[in-house]
């Protein structure tokens, strides 16, 4: 039995809340073990390095792969690939199309992710646990740039 369409949309919605809820747990760690950081780090850090580490990366490829996957397989087994063939017989236009298509609307959902996770981070960094949601701690932290 195939998986809802629903099921996709599920997984563009918990991308972005992951992600920051992430950033949030590491912003606010680096937080707490600020103040045995040498000053030559504190000078060459970068607030970046906390809102995109590794294990999100992957995390954040596997979703992508999971989108990618869900989009080729539910037509599959729902039989509609048929159709698409008959009205598109070149497939690899079919393919490229929904590569496109998939491409653009995770561009779109990793800028929805990337833009609030990033521009949070330094506040969270700078100011802890509490500046979450506050913009002018935000901006405060972007000018100043001093963590």
């Amino acid at each position: 039995m195939p998986a809802p369409a629903s099921a996709s949309c599920w997984v563009v919605t918990a991308a972005p809340v992951l992600t920051c809820l992430i950033a949030y747990k590491t912003a606010t760690h680096t937080y707490s073990v600020w103040p045995g950081y040498l000053d030559s780090f504190k000078q060459i850090y970068e607030a970046g390095h906390d809102a995109f580490h590794p294990p999100l990366f992957s995390l954040l490829m596997a979703l992508a792969c999971t989108i990618g996957a869900q989009t080729v397989l539910g037509e599959l087994t729902s039989g509609l690939i048929r159709t698409t063939f008959i009205a598109v017989p070149n497939r690899s236009r079919v393919l490229l199309a929904k590569v496109g298509i998939v491409t653009a609307g995770l561009t779109v959902v990793g800028a929805l992710v990337a833009v609030p996770s990033w521009a949070a981070t330094p506040a969270w960094i700078s100011y802890g646990a509490w500046a979450v949601g506050s913009v002018a701690v935000i901006v405060t932290a972007f000018r100043s740039r001093d963590l």
